[in-house]
């Protein structure tokens, strides 16, 4: 029997989808009032992966959290839509949709560019993080 041992400095912790947090002024393109918006990220939200991962071993430099719900931006989906079996239901990388499939907001082009700049910050840190390690 053999036992592995990993090396602390060589895990990458990424959190995606841990916060709630949707900036005011992205509030307005929720169609959604305050109480159904917050059922919906109880839904969609993996509370408290950022508490369950928190492994002293591993460097914080290791850790990639996403500051942002996934109602805005989706940072495990792919970037491109076509590529993406989701974004047929509404749930691409910029969710249309609720979890019930109901309209969720309204996303313009410069709605997706934003969404689209987040997504790639995200996943430049990534490739910088596995690069450097």
């Amino acid at each position: 029997m053999s036992i592995t041992v990993f090396d602390p400095n060589q895990i990458i912790l990424h959190i995606p989808h841990n916060s709630t947090y949707i900036p005011e002024e992205y509030r307005r393109i929720f169609y959604l009032d305050d109480e159904p918006l917050t059922g919906e990220l109880l839904r969609m939200t993996d509370s408290y992966t950022n508490e369950l991962f928190q492994i002293p071993d591993i460097p914080m430099g290791n850790r990639i959290i996403f500051p942002y719900s996934r109602l805005l931006c989706d940072v495990e989906r792919f970037r491109d839509d076509r590529m993406e079996p989701m974004a047929a239901m509404g749930m691409g990388v910029c969710y249309r949709v609720t979890s019930a499939l109901k309209p969720l907001k309204s996303v313009t082009d410069f709605h997706t560019d934003e969404m689209l700049a987040w997504y790639d910050r995200h996943h430049d840190a990534l490739t910088d993080i596995g690069a450097s390690i």
